[in-house]
């Protein structure tokens, strides 16, 4: 349970303990990946691969579902509180909340949780020693609970983005390329930001995921 970021508890429900015992059968012999510029360089243009074509999402009128019970989107989607209750949303994860001053009376109301991290979209900024542990506090804690997440930032492209996909890659235990193909293909104008993109290179490495 601690190497999955899962409090001890007395009794752990059956769905639980599968899925813990998946995602423990599956990390089994991973050893990290020692990266250097050159190799660095070629696995952040194998991720960028991944990422495109971008797509012109119009009028972005829905969040992107990468994965069960994981929603991505903008800041438009976090205001829009009935959207958010059609899609089944019971959690929200604002990763920008010094530009996005979202709705949360009307979660609370709802008995949705809530929670933000103020991360800044600039390359140079450690997003993921910053803000991983706790986004993955708080989306476990909703998807342990069998809720559903809303990750949103101003525009739902790199911050609450790369933080979206560092979650899964560690939840599923599952590689980066992979990951963010998924993701990608959920909502098609995603990690566009170099500096982020190598973060998850780096983060994948360490965690025998990168492939």
């Amino acid at each position: 349970l601690q190497r999955q970021h899962t409090s001890k508890r007395a009794m752990v429900a059956l769905d639980d303990f599968e899925r813990l015992a998946a995602t423990t059968r599956a990390s089994a012999g991973r050893a990290p990946v020692v990266l250097n510029a050159q190799t660095t360089a070629e696995w952040l243009e194998r991720l960028r691969g991944k990422c495109e074509p971008v797509v012109d999402l119009g009028d972005d009128a829905t969040p992107g579902q990468l994965a069960p019970g994981v929603y991505l989107g903008s800041f438009a989607h976090a205001q829009n509180v009935e959207l958010l209750a059609s899609l089944g949303v019971t959690a929200v994860l604002n990763c920008a909340p010094s530009m996005c001053d979202d709705p949360v009376a009307e979660y609370e109301a709802r008995g949705w949780s809530y929670a933000a991290v103020d991360a800044q979209d600039q390359s140079s900024y450690p997003l993921l020693d910053q803000h991983l542990a706790a986004a993955r506090e708080f989306l476990s804690g909703a998807l342990d609970k069998e809720g559903v997440a809303f990750v949103h930032c101003f525009q739902g492209v790199n911050r609450s983005a790369a933080l979206a996909t560092a979650f899964l890659v560690e939840r599923e235990a599952a590689p980066l390329l992979e990951v963010a193909a998924r993701c990608f293909a959920a909502r098609p104008i995603i990690l566009r930001n170099g500096g982020f993109c190598k973060q998850l290179v780096v983060f994948a490495a360490a965690s025998g995921l990168l492939r």
